[in-house]
């Protein structure tokens, strides 16, 4: 029964010492937000993360999405959903509070219904974009995190591509935190 006992821990201690010099983590956003004026409008997107650190302050991971835009004007109801999968470079600076500059590449794919009840025709769309974020250690495990509108950004939808700079295209504070992602994090 000792033997077993020991052989266990081993394991366990082999386990987790494995999993941090992985550097591996887990997490996600979830992001709810509602307007009402002539039309009521509520988005919703689950965007759960995962990553992986490189050596030194590099890391590669992706996001795996899932949007639904509701928006109702006058009883009728108009539904748009989008699933995207974003793979992701990052690099890091900091320990504690970890700075990082993001580049991504987001595929998404979309679909729906009109306020008419008839199917939107499906849509596809890949880009191109950076972005500043931050990651704050809350313990050894666990961190918070927050991903910032993209400051730059090239986007091809059905065939047209819209170049977006943000600090030039009305980048405003208020913009800026609140189209903020935050989540958190799990480190294994």
């Amino acid at each position: 029964m000792k033997r077993v006992l020991i052989i266990t821990m081993m394991a366990a201690g082999l386990q987790i010492a494995v999993a941090q010099d992985n550097g591996m983590w887990l997490g996600g956003t979830l992001s709810i937000v509602g307007t009402s004026n002539a039309q009521t409008q509520s988005v919703t997107t689950i965007m759960p993360e995962f990553g992986y650190n490189l050596t030194g302050p590099w890391a590669v991971g992706g996001r795996v999405g899932y949007t639904v835009d509701r928006r109702v004007q006058n009883d009728n109801v108009r539904r748009e959903t989008l699933f995207s999968i974003v793979p992701f470079v990052r690099y890091s600076a900091g320990n504690t509070l970890q700075l990082f500059g993001q580049g991504e590449l987001p595929l998404g794919f979309t679909g729906g219904r009109h306020f008419d009840g008839t199917t939107m025709d499906g849509s596809t769309m890949v880009g191109l974009r950076f972005r500043p974020g931050l990651v704050y250690h809350l313990t050894e495990r666990w961190g918070a995190t927050m991903l910032m509108p993209p400051a730059i950004e090239l986007i091809n939808h059905n065939g047209t591509t819209t170049y977006r700079i943000g600090i030039n295209d009305s980048y405003t504070l208020q913009r800026y935190l609140l189209d903020t992602h935050i989540g958190l994090i799990y480190f294994f």
